[in-house]
């Protein structure tokens, strides 16, 4: 494997994973509680930009391990999140399906 090669890919990819942690972040911040998820996963994603540098720059292993470490921790954060959200989701269609189905019992209804 080519050292500069992957240099080259990992340092590449810092800029748009440091832009989209700090969206990661502000969303995070606006969307509470499940902002959290949002949030911890901005953090990692920003911390692997910020690996990726050293990495760049350095060839250090230990960088590309807190690279990838990182991403790990972004990946399954935002799995978390996606998984809360669609459960969400799903109850906000239930609440809706039954509070209409209360509505069009009414007696008022009826009569339209």
């Amino acid at each position: 494997m080519n050292l500069e090669r992957l240099k080259g890919v990992v340092g590449g990819s810092s800029g748009w994973m440091k832009f989209l942690g700090i969206l990661n972040i502000l969303s995070g911040v606006f969307s509470i509680p499940l902002g959290i998820f949002l949030i911890i996963a901005g953090i990692n994603l920003y911390q692997a930009a910020n690996a990726a540098d050293r990495f760049k720059y350095s060839g250090d292993e230990a960088s590309l391990l807190r690279y990838h470490e990182k991403l790990n921790g972004f990946f399954t954060m935002m799995g978390i999140y996606a998984i809360v959200a669609l459960i969400l989701l799903i109850l906000v269609f239930v609440l809706l399906f039954v509070v209409f189905g209360s509505l069009m019992s009414l007696s008022e209804f009826e009569t339209l």
